[in-house]
């Protein structure tokens, strides 16, 4: 007999909507960009559908765009009906994270920002990596730097990814960054420097030096990180890409981004 999905939501006509528990069922891989504009979307300004893609239980999946940032919903009813929410399979699983790490950025979370301008410190051989937006006047960024070193012997890479978002100097002191040709040790130079006047920065960056600063900014908003910093890592057991935004107390960081020894 076919288990008929089991949904539990407010369904508005243009509107919000809470959560949805559905049955599992075959997806599609790929994603399409929409044709149309979904009916409940028509009137939405500033929304934008940037891809469709098929969602457990019938549902059609929508990537959001609002400015620069990016999210995940579904249509019901040939798009006459909006659902923002989490959207759980009959095991409890979290189906719309897994969407957005699909679907988000193209080619796949983890693909893209594989391909993104970082800077790597740790093991040549990881037995983990976290993708890390930091923000050179970010004292949040500053304390997960130093508590990062005792987890790089453990086998944790990190890739920073520069972004300039709390202060008009951050661009100055980030491009000052790329502009060298060790960019781990400008990092370096920048960390011991933090909180000082002297702090080295350029005056005037370059446009590649721009560049790199608008990709990784529009790559961390696309993701939903609200902040810095903001966290992208596998999870432990089923290496499913999961998202994180602050600090987490340093005592959780080997538990969320490495593996168990042994």
């Amino acid at each position: 007999m076919r288990r008929l999905p089991f949904v539990f939501l407010i369904l508005v006509g243009g509107g919000l909507a809470a959560a949805v528990l559905a049955a599992p069922r075959a997806e599609a891989p790929t994603a399409r960009v929409p044709a149309a504009t979904p009916a409940v979307l028509a009137h939405a300004n500033g929304v934008h559908v940037l891809r469709l893609f098929p969602a457990a239980g019938g549902l059609e999946g929508y990537v959001l765009q609002v400015g620069a940032r990016r999210s995940i919903a579904f249509g019901l009813d040939h798009g006459r009906y909006l659902v923002l929410g989490r959207l759980l399979d009959a095991s409890g699983h979290d189906l719309t994270k897994r969407y957005a790490a699909r679907y988000l950025l193209a080619g796949g979370v983890w693909n893209a920002l594989g391909k993104a301008d970082w800077i790597a410190r740790g093991p040549r051989h990881p037995r983990a990596i976290v993708y890390a937006f930091v923000d050179p006047n970010c004292p949040y960024c500053h304390v997960f730097w130093q508590e990062a070193r005792a987890l790089y012997a453990r086998g944790l890479e990190v890739r920073y990814l520069l972004v300039a978002v709390i202060r008009p100097s951050s661009v100055n002191k980030a491009a000052w960054i790329f502009a060298g040709k060790n960019l781990l040790s400008r990092l370096r130079v920048q960390e011991h420097d933090y909180g000082r006047p002297n702090a080295p920065r350029i005056a005037h960056p370059s446009a590649a030096e721009l560049a790199v600063l608008r990709r990784n900014t529009r790559a961390m908003l696309a993701l939903g990180l609200t902040g810095t910093p903001g966290f992208v890592y596998r999870l432990r057991g089923n290496g499913s890409v999961r998202f994180l935004d602050g600090l987490p107390a340093p005592r959780d960081l080997a538990p969320l981004f490495l593996p168990p020894s042994g």
